[in-house]
């Protein structure tokens, strides 16, 4: 409710149906409603600019949504613990053979390595959606306006840097940037 609530246009998945977890499946279920579109990823090129703008106005809406209004609706801090700090590393360490195959990818990448990700984020949180890769903002293919956008399991308080960091390695920043 809180996301629909703040980010108005852009579709949301709203949460129709909820299974607890189950011996053969260990986590919870939610089931919503089909959102049309493709993947960012497969729109033409020629409607980037447009693309840009979209996620510009929903990262704006998402990220100025006031922490207490995120807290209420029980979205906490991210915390590192051990299981993610070692899913973190293998995935930084998989990344790096990417090295080289493109100037943007590589400085992405140092940025990557630099960050102290085991120290708490000492500075003011935001909700962030956390996994916004271009496969989980479904578009419309003839106009590059956002239909919706999917996979919130990892919204958190947090770095708002963090939901441009697969953005920018996808298409540099250009498409952070909404130009």
């Amino acid at each position: 409710d809180l996301l629909l609530q703040r980010l108005g246009n852009s579709p949301v998945p709203r949460v129709e149906l909820l299974a607890a977890p189950s011996a053969q499946f260990p986590y919870r279920i939610a089931g919503h409603r089909f959102i049309g579109g493709i993947g960012a990823d497969q729109l033409d090129e020629k409607l980037m600019p447009t693309f840009a703008r979209e996620v510009a106005t929903f990262l704006n809406a998402l990220h100025s949504t006031p922490t207490r209004l995120a807290r209420a609706a029980g979205i906490h801090e991210f915390r590192m613990d051990e299981g993610r700090h070692a899913w973190l590393e293998d995935g930084v360490n998989t990344a790096a053979k990417l090295r080289g195959l493109d100037p943007i990818l590589d400085s992405a990448l140092d940025w990557l390595k630099a960050i102290p990700w085991s120290r708490q984020f000492d500075s003011p949180l935001h909700l962030i959606h956390g996994g916004l890769e271009s496969r989980h903002v479904l578009v419309d293919p003839s106009s590059g306006r956002i239909q919706g956008v999917i996979d919130w399991t990892d919204t958190h308080l947090g770095d708002a840097a963090r939901d441009f960091v697969v953005l920018v390695t996808w298409k540099g920043w250009q498409v952070a940037g909404g130009v």
